[in-house]
């Protein structure tokens, strides 16, 4: 049984990660590719790209402890459609969700491999920040582009989905 810890993360894992799925789901491809008449912006399927490849990182690498392969450069150049990349989000979610449901509460304090000396809970919690200025950067990008906010914010909880610990 997954512990009350794990299944709050599992949970905001899968707000957020559905939150940009809603955040795309009526963005013509052509749109998530436009630059942004701004400087230093990212085009929509760049956010989303980048925001899905840290995921893999920081939350299936380190739970499975298999480096997820990565190459950042390339995220800053990605271009696609919206079913590639709302497919790449749920393949995370069903992911995300096979490694948390038999992730062990007591690996949360241990170190994991990478460049810094993070236990995979500050893992687990600098992904959950680093998502969320993401989405906001999504949310953001979508109003410039002249869409209106999603009048459902969030998709339903897909199944096996996880209430929060309380």
């Amino acid at each position: 049984m997954m512990s009350l810890e794990v299944q709050s993360f599992a949970f905001f894992f899968d707000r957020l990660m559905l939150d940009v799925i809603a955040q795309l789901h009526d963005i013509a491809d052509a749109d998530l590719n436009r630059e942004l008449d701004l400087p230093e912006c990212n085009t929509l399927f760049v956010l989303a790209t980048h925001l899905i490849r840290s995921a893999d990182y920081w939350v299936l690498g380190m739970a499975t402890g298999k480096p997820q392969p990565r190459n950042r450069q390339a995220e800053f150049s990605a271009r696609g459609t919206r079913t590639e990349i709302v497919a790449d989000y749920q393949r995370w979610l069903a992911e995300m969700h096979t490694v948390l449901a038999a992730f062990p509460a007591e690996r949360l304090n241990e170190l994991a491999t990478g460049e810094e000396p993070l236990t995979i809970r500050d893992g687990f919690l600098h992904t959950l920040q680093h998502c969320s200025v993401h989405l906001g950067h999504i949310q953001l990008s979508r109003q410039i582009l002249g869409y209106a906010p999603p009048t459902k914010l969030l998709p339903q909880v897909p199944n096996g989905a996880l209430e929060p610990a309380r």
